[in-house]
């Protein structure tokens, strides 16, 4: 007798079985598959498609669809790329004015953007993922068949290639001779499509009627010798929900050229659920081996560290430490290093399933199986009763399985979602997917275009780098310590992110170019589409931050960079904003209003424009030490790179020229080189002008203030005129075309628009901007901030249905997980440079954002916060910030922006800001500025947070300990701004209400004990829980306000259906009250709602 197997070896048993499976599912037979179906537009056909092929075990290579919902490219196929025609005008209706005027505007609506329609051609492709994308390429058809037809080229080995043709002849468009020349033209092709045509050859001896068209497309394949492979008489679409009713016909047909035809192992209908009606899925299999994508990325997270670093320090002991004492021992013994990795990495690190591979499928629930055999049952008692309508028991009990099958599918894949989230922590983890699926699909790139030019290679040749400019003896170098010790080692690999892309040899010792497509361009194929991404050497980039951070104390030390040069330590966003607006608002509080106009600039190819030996001069006129120039010139130098878009792979190349990107030492360099950008713009002089310009790395803004805007337009001209002589002499190239100029305009100016621009070639024809985008700010002309929340609003849009793709109502992750993806993913998108923009709280100071304005804001973190907890609309906005114990956002936005004031009160560049508001005025005057007004509360603030320190009784008070004193003081000033919100809320409330909801009547108020009651709580006892509390849920006395329902009364008919009414009052609920209330041991109303949640939830 065999002894029982332990838990261990059960799972370990288990563990081998799946593996088993995976590798049968891997390595899946050679065959190629190719599925066609017409979707009739219709999502939900797509989602049985999809879910067809996930449950099929054989893999589907290519898949011809035809008749596309117009927001298939926001539908997710996770094993296939999508091949889709380009956007077009002429393929989609336009809407009528009638129907564009019904559409209402909501201040903020979360909608996603895969439900945006788009006009797309008719027929498209659905390539399995592991076929590699250069071995095809689609073409759609241009000619008089444009949107109706495409063809996708295959190649099978370097002899053959097969054009796999996929036709829609919709409304009976298709031009059949334009179609048999290019579908015949190579003598290896493959036709698919729903050609809508009747024809004795393919439907049979019932065809009563023949078009003209059938017998010219029947006509003109035979005459190519191309054979028919749909059986003759096959019903491929009914009309009725039966496929073997009195209404159906052979329209959707598949034909092969005689070259193809003896590879054809099998044409099929396969039984896909779903299809029952319209026309159904055909897949033909042929009997040809293509190449297949190989797994190249390492899952470093299933690797045993302690084996890895064992294996590892067994190929490190032989290489010792030698004395380096050339650049050429140094480099071949950094190469040893790297290569002492690969042997590890290659016996311990497991490689991930190739693209596309299937994943074992999970184990259906309970739920799931019977109403899959309920499906089975009713679709076998229509195929006996030939007849399905919706008066059939067997159509009700099918429309009901599917029903139950796609709701369980669902709540499956949320309770994964949440279990993995409570379990894993990956919270963030299934952020960032969540934000994947709402990425429209892109077409695979075959050729880059730019100014009508296409771009295929690249040179070969290596261009030789110029010799280093050599160094002044006489110059006086700085020093920089070039001792590393290991404990600083230490801290950069310990604070290196996990997770991020390699180069070819494991480690990243070649430099790989991957590029990131910029969201909504309209053109993919232009360079400027895209953002290139630079995959660097590991180690490489281990070093380059070491010398960054050298590089970056040197500067602050010595003060080599100009104080309007932002982007170093110390100089963010909100710094460079407040710059601008400090000077602004000093030109509207003098005596005689000035006025203001502003202009931003644009480098070309800012890092690349970059000339090395000019920057080396720069570089070495600051005074580095000279192992640091070298450095420098050696990280300039002798680099060569590959460049790989979806479809589009370059060799490899040289790139001798500019700044490589990617490396955290790039910006600082640029930093340097273009100092004299603003230094050029500091020494203009004008008795007329004053000119304030300031740069943000390769941002570069120039701000002019006078009396009259002529002027400034004047000024700026000039002052550009100079910064042209400088950018001639370095090669450096600006885009007049795409500067942007505003004018400032005072409150209550009584002068028309001032519409003239800078006499700068590029700028004609061209008008000033309403408003601008500095630095991630949307800045308007008048100041009132209405363009940037606008913008905010629509930012959070998209953050909040990233997070929405995780989660509903009832399922996903709890309301804490949400809450913290809402605070720390979306209200920093609120607070972007809040120590700039968000001027309010005290009524004396100026200038303050309008009420429109901070209502606005209010509603877009009210919606966000209807996402977090589950709550219906209309629920009252107070209520919500204390449930989910979220601060107010205008009291959030005060507290970080009076912190991020706080902070630089004491720092040489707030002086400088406080030195320009008080030129030329009078004590008494200072206040005018909104700045100087908005300092007292820093002040205070930094006042409290130094005495906080010192009462601590700590011997050295470090600036560190100060800002977080400062921080935890705004904090409880929030805390207790917060509390006396809601108690004025509370106290304010319409008394008519004889009945009030338990989130107003919770004695506790507002405070963090908020969140224990929905601690511990699923997705839908926390959603069924705020809304009990808030009163807004679907009973008849909300619905009946809502208009949703005839009366307002409870089925009892003794009063209205509340929550008060259906805990304490109802007489239906007599018995499982008496059971709540032994439970509960109470039968007070808030107490259930408060105490003990969980079970009033349930």
């Amino acid at each position: 007798m065999e002894r029982p197997l332990s838990k261990g070896q059960k799972k370990r048993f288990k563990a081998k079985r799946r593996k088993e499976r995976l590798t049968r599912l891997i390595d899946s037979p050679s065959d190629l598959s190719i599925v066609q179906i017409n979707v009739k537009a219709a999502p939900d056909r797509i989602q049985s498609l999809k879910n067809w092929i996930h449950n099929c075990d054989k893999r589907v290579d290519i898949l011809c669809l035809q008749d596309l919902p117009s927001n298939i490219r926001g539908i997710q196929f996770p094993d296939h790329v999508l091949a889709f025609g380009p956007n077009n005008p002429e393929l989609l209706e336009t809407q009528g004015e009638e129907q564009a005027k019904t559409k209402k505007r909501n201040a903020l609506k979360i909608k996603s953007p895969y439900q945006e329609k788009e006009m797309l051609h008719a027929v498209a492709y659905l390539i399995h993922r592991s076929i590699p994308i250069a071995d095809w390429d689609v073409e759609f058809h241009d000619d008089v068949n444009f949107g109706l037809a495409a063809t996708l080229l295959l190649r099978i080995s370097d002899d053959q290639t097969i054009a796999i043709h996929n036709v829609h002849n919709q409304l009976k468009k298709v031009k059949i001779p334009d179609l048999l020349q290019k579908v015949t033209a190579t003598g290896q092709d493959f036709l698919v499509g729903d050609f809508n045509l009747h024809h004795t050859v393919w439907g049979g001896d019932k065809v009563k009627i023949i078009e003209p068209q059938a017998v010219e497309l029947a006509n003109g394949l035979k005459q190519a010798r191309m054979d028919l492979l749909t059986t003759r008489g096959f019903p491929t679409y009914s009309r009725g929900q039966c496929i073997a009713g009195e209404y159906n016909s052979t329209i959707d047909l598949t034909y092969a050229s005689s070259a193809i035809v003896p590879f054809v192992r099998k044409w099929e209908p396969p039984d896909v659920p779903g299809f029952d009606s319209d026309h159904r899925v055909i897949m033909t299999t042929l009997d040809l081996e293509i190449d297949r994508v190989p797994s190249t990325y390492y899952l470093w997270k299933l690797a045993d560290p302690n084996k890895f670093r064992a294996c590892v320090d067994g190929s490190l002991k032989p290489l010792g430490f030698p004395a380096l004492t050339t650049p050429a021992m140094t480099d071949n013994y950094a190469r040893k290093v790297v290569q002492a990795f690969s042997p590890a990495i290659e016996r311990l690190v497991p490689l991930a399933p190739p693209p596309g591979s299937k994943r074992p499928k999970a184990r259906p629930s309970l739920v799931t199986k019977r109403a899959e055999n309920l499906l089975k049952l009713a679709a076998e008692r229509e195929r006996n009763s030939g007849i399905s309508t919706e008066s059939q028991q067997h159509y009700k009990f099918k429309r009901f399985a599917q029903s139950v099958i796609r709701k369980e599918r669902s709540a499956s894949f949320h309770r994964m979602l949440s279990q993995d989230i409570a379990k894993r922590r990956r919270l963030y983890f299934w952020a960032r997917r969540g934000a994947t699926w709402n990425k429209k699909a892109l077409m695979p790139i075959r050729q880059l275009k730019a100014d009508n030019v296409t771009h295929h290679g690249t040179s070969e040749e290596q261009q030789v780098p110029r010799d280093r400019p050599p160094d002044d003896s006489d110059r006086v170098a700085l020093v920089v310590s070039q001792d590393l010790d290991k404990s600083e080692v230490r801290s950069l690999i310990a604070g290196a992110p996990s997770g991020k892309a390699a180069g070819p040899d494991l480690l990243a010792y070649e430099g790989v170019h991957g590029h990131a497509a910029k969201a909504r361009q309209d053109d993919y194929e232009q360079p400027k589409s895209w953002r290139p991404v630079a995959l660097l050497p590991c180690m490489g980039k281990l070093l380059e931050k070491i010398v960054t951070h050298r590089l970056k104390q040197l500067a602050v030390d010595h003060n080599l960079l100009p104080d309007v040069q932002f982007g170093t330590p110390g100089k963010c966003t909100t710094k460079a904003l407040q710059y601008l607006l400090n000077n602004v608002y000093y030109a509207w509080t003098c005596k005689i209003r000035r006025l203001a106009t502003v202009m931003g600039l644009d480098i070309t190819g800012a890092y690349d424009r970059v000339e090395r030996v000019k920057l080396m001069k720069i570089l070495q006129e600051a005074g580095l030490p000279e192992w640091m120039l070298n450095f420098i010139w050696s990280f300039l130098t002798d680099r060569s790179t590959d460049m790989k878009l979806p479809g589009f792979t370059s060799s490899s190349f040289w790139v001798n020229m500019g700044i490589p990107q990617g490396s955290p030492l790039s910006p600082l360099l640029f930093l340097f080189f273009s100092m004299p950008i603003v230094g050029a713009a500091s020494e203009y002089t004008n008795s007329k002008v004053r000119i304030y310009p300031f740069a943000y790395v390769d941002d570069t803004y120039l701000l002019a203030v006078s009396d009259d805007y002529e002027d400034n337009c004047n000024a700026l001209k000039e002052c550009h005129d100079r910064i042209m002589v400088w950018a001639d002499s370095v090669g450096v190239s600006f885009s007049p075309h795409k500067y942007h100029v505003m004018h400032f305009r005072p409150p209550r100016h009584r002068a028309d628009a001032f519409k003239h621009m800078p006499k700068i070639p590029g700028l004609e024809g061209k008008k000033p901007e309403g408003s601008m985008r500095i630095l991630g700010v949307e800045v308007d002309h008048r100041l009132n901030w209405r363009e940037h929340v606008a913008k905010v609003g629509a930012k959070v849009n998209d953050k909040m249905n990233d997070i929405g793709r995780i989660c509903n109502t009832t399922a996903g992750p709890d309301m804490l997980a949400l809450r913290q993806l809402y605070i720390t993913t979306v209200r920093p998108i609120i607070s972007h440079g809040c120590g700039a923009w968000f001027i309010y709280g005290n009524k004396k100071v100026k200038w303050q954002i309008s009420k429109e304005v901070a209502n606005y804001l209010v509603t877009i973190q009210n919606q966000c916060l209807k996402i977090v907890t589950g709550a219906l609309a209309g629920t009252a906005g107070r209520t919500l910030p204390k449930e989910a114990y979220v601060e107010d956002i205008l009291v959030f936005l005060e507290r970080v922006a009076t912190v991020q004031r706080a902070r630089v009160l004491d720092t040489p560049d707030h002086e400088r800001l406080r030195r320009i508001r008080r030129r030329g005025k009078k004590p008494a005057e200072f206040d005018h500025h909104p700045y100087h007004a908005l300092d007292h509360a820093a002040t205070s603030l930094l006042e409290r947070a130094n005495e906080s320190c010192r009462d601590s009784k700590v011997c050295n008070i470090s600036p560190s300990m100060v800002r977080k004193a400062m921080t935890k003081i705004a904090k409880q000033d929030s805390e207790k701004m917060s509390c006396k919100i809601w108690n004025r809320y509370c106290e304010e409330r319409d008394p008519r209400h004889w009945h009030r909801s338990a989130a107003v009547m919770d004695k506790a108020g507002w405070g963090p004990h908020n969140l224990r009651r929905y601690r511990g709580l699923s997705r839908a006892q926390s959603t069924i829980l705020i809304q009990c509390r808030t009163e807004f849920i679907a009973l008849n006395s909300h619905l009946y306000w809502m208009r949703r329902s005839d009366t307002s009364l409870c089925d009892c008919e003794a009063a209205d259906e509340t929550v008060f009414h259906m805990f304490i009052q109802c007489e239906l609920l007599a018995t499982a009250r008496r059971e709540l209330y032994t439970v509960l041991g109470h039968q007070d109303f808030y107490r259930m709602l408060s105490e003990k949640p969980e079970i009033a939830a349930d």
